[in-house]
């Protein structure tokens, strides 16, 4: 399902087509974890670049998945996760 997107000109929410790719899916999916785990995990604790490449690497890992309806929030999680467990080490 599309997510709703609020148009600031004109008040209405209306809904971004939908990816035309698994490759666009699996970047706009990929944006979207980072963005919520952005909210949770400011530039202070850890920088862009390395949430990024952890969000990456977390889905490739399930490059070969057949179902595929929760991906993003297993991918989500198990960064969470990992990032939870490295701060209760240091």
């Amino acid at each position: 399902m599309p997510a709703e997107v609020k148009d600031q000109r004109t008040r209405s929410t209306r809904r971004d087509p939908l990816p035309r790719s698994t490759s666009e899916l699996r970047e706009r999916n990929i944006r979207e974890i980072i963005q919520h785990l952005r909210r949770r995990y400011p530039p202070e604790t850890i920088s862009n670049a390395v949430l990024e490449e952890r969000v990456r690497t977390a889905y490739a890992g399930f490059a070969t998945a057949h179902v595929r309806n929760y991906l993003a929030i297993l991918v989500e999680r198990m960064v969470r996760n990992t990032l939870v467990a490295e701060a209760r080490m240091t």
